[in-house]
């Protein structure tokens, strides 16, 4: 990770040195060489945007090919895990009497309030 930050922070710093240098070289030309000059690096500017967006691209396509060899599996992961929650809600409520007969009305709210 940090050689990463590094590369990149190492490639800014080259972009941005160049980028004064074009300024310092279009502060000496007369003002019809800077357009020129100007254009060529906006041209520059443009092929390099270009040549980083097909990266991306490329790295967005890897990733979703990860993610469609990923999704079964943690698809069946999911699936096993509500199950087992399933059976563990089953097995809780299995054992338990659901005859109004033994709980008085409202045994749940008398249980809540404490009682001095």
């Amino acid at each position: 990770m940090l050689k990463k930050t590094r590369a990149v922070l190492y490639r800014a710093l080259q972009l941005i040195l160049l980028a004064l240098l074009a300024y310092g070289f279009a502060q000496t030309l007369p003002f019809d060489l800077a357009v020129l000059f100007a254009g060529d690096m906006l041209i520059y500017l443009e092929v390099a945007t270009a040549v980083w967006l097909a990266a991306q691209v490329t790295r967005v396509r890897v990733a979703l090919d990860y993610s469609r060899a990923m999704a079964p599996l943690l698809l069946t992961r999911v699936r096993r895990r509500a199950a087992r929650a399933r059976r563990a809600v089953t097995r809780k409520l299995v054992g338990r009497n659901d005859s109004a007969d033994d709980r008085h009305w409202g045994s749940f709210r008398v249980g809540l309030i404490s009682r001095r």
